[in-house]
């Protein structure tokens, strides 16, 4: 008989998962409904929720509804400048004057999502304001593919297990598991990889992965970076010139990587 693992916390877990339920709601909401999505008593919820709120996690607004509290952006904070990646990103692009009005981003794999370690806006109104902590589809960001495409078709499929199918944000976005495999062949072949109006229509990103050796010393991908253009304004010069630059600070940051601070 398989050996499960025991949940030695299970009211930590418990407190977690009703933190990630919030944070993935675009609103607040009442015990009733953190109760029917935990599949938990209402009682448990609210338990969970008085020891959230004394810690500052979690908010209570009106008497009834609940949010995610200031105390995590404090800890998204610490998090942040722990990472010296990011910033080292951060200083990097800036020596690239040439795309001071271009957004440019560095994510990190959370699941199939991807998540926004730092991020340089565009001076235009591009749809998407990047933000610190922001998730996107890693199947349709430019960040996620360079990512995914430095993982064997066997770990997508495990990455990927739960889901029969993707839901595209845009009519550009990939619909099937082969689809995106088939995508990230010719990613890993380019070695950069672009959404092409895969998050927003207009929106065009070229991003490339940052790898640090493993405990194995394998190759593994510890975050992806990107700089995001209008269609309407990516000439064939420029992204060209784009496509060199990304490699370049993604393999300068590969090179850094192995001695940073990643949190993996």
């Amino acid at each position: 008989m398989a050996n499960k693992t025991r949940d030695l916390a299970p009211a930590v877990t418990r407190a977690i998962q009703l933190l990630d339920v919030l944070a993935s709601s675009r609103q607040p909401m009442k015990q009733a409904e953190l109760a029917a999505l935990l599949n938990i008593p209402k009682s448990s919820v609210h338990g969970l929720c008085s020891s959230l709120i004394a810690g500052g996690l979690i908010e209570r607004r009106d008497g009834v509804v609940y949010v995610i509290g200031p105390k995590v952006i404090d800890l998204a904070n610490a998090r942040l400048g722990q990472n010296d990646l990011s910033q080292e990103f951060l200083r990097i692009w800036s020596e690239h004057p040439e795309f001071s009005d271009e957004a440019a981003v560095i994510s990190e794999l959370d699941g199939t999502d991807v998540v926004y370690l730092a991020c340089r806006n565009s001076r235009q109104a591009l749809g998407v304001t990047f933000r610190v902590g922001m998730k996107l589809p890693a199947a349709f960001a430019g960040t996620g593919k360079a990512i995914l495409s430095a993982l064997s078709d066997k770990e997508i499929d495990r990455l990927y297990s739960h889901k029969r199918s993707l839901t595209p944000l845009t009519s550009r976005g990939v619909k099937s598991l082969t689809a995106l495999r088939n995508q990230l062949a010719e990613v890993r072949k380019n070695g950069y990889a672009i959404d092409n109006g895969e998050i927003r229509d207009e929106m065009v990103s070229i991003s490339a992965p940052i790898l640090a050796k493993s405990t194995t010393l394998q190759l593994v991908p510890v975050a992806g970076v990107a700089v995001v253009f209008f269609r309407s304004q990516l000439t064939d010069r420029r992204k060209n010139q784009a496509i060199a630059a990304i490699v370049e600070v993604a393999e300068t940051l590969s090179l850094k990587a192995g001695s940073m601070s990643l949190h993996r």
